[in-house]
């Protein structure tokens, strides 16, 4: 019997699945929160028909967090083009950012209010296009914001280890432009996520 694939990073993954009715779409999870995994398939229907792999974080906060970047040990350059951006870049296990056009389709029902101690350093970014070395989106007409913090669009994406201004992985809201954090993560869930 012939199964329809599609193709993901050189893997196929079979979309669809044989049920007590016939033939039908295999049904993935949207976001991490729709599971207990630490990694997953997930459709985003707004993005692509093909399922994507991401890495959830199921033991911090409560849980069902879908990771969008993750900084550990310089591995990974964050100093990237829009192509590199665009379609995300790293490892998973390690150093990545998963990349807008995924990461964007999970914000309409994901980005509520910040949580936590250490500041709302995103907030001049609400509303601003993604910019990167290679294309300035932002609205400084002074500077490209990536240039001149190297990295794209937020603070986590700069220099691994740098603690000059603004140069490093830094959190300005916290401790400010000149502290390099060792490690960050980003990640989302759903507003109307229930604890399990």
């Amino acid at each position: 019997m012939n199964y329809p694939y599609k193709q993901i990073a050189g893997k196929s993954w079979k979309t669809w699945t044989k049920n007590s009715t016939g033939w039908g779409k295999k049904k993935y999870p949207e976001s991490c929160a729709e599971s207990t995994e630490t990694k997953l398939l997930i459709r985003l229907p707004e993005y692509s028909e093909a399922p994507f792999l991401v890495t959830c974080d199921q033991n911090n906060y409560g849980g069902g967090w879908t990771v969008l970047m993750r900084r550990t040990d310089g591995s990974e350059d964050f100093y990237r083009d829009w192509k590199d951006y665009k379609r995300g870049f790293g490892q998973l296990d390690n150093e990545f950012f998963l990349g807008p056009k995924k990461s964007n389709n999970f914000t309409p029902e994901s980005i509520g209010s910040n949580d936590g101690d250490a500041g709302y350093s995103l907030g001049a970014h609400v509303g601003m296009q993604f910019s990167t070395k290679d294309r300035k989106n932002d609205i400084d007409t002074n500077k490209s914001c990536a240039v001149s913090y190297k990295g794209a669009w937020c603070a986590l994406t700069g220099v691994y280890g740098d603690s000059s201004y603004g140069q490093g992985v830094f959190w300005h809201s916290w401790r400010g432009y000149n502290y390099s954090y060792k490690r960050a993560v980003m990640m989302i869930r759903p507003t109307a996520y229930s604890f399990k």
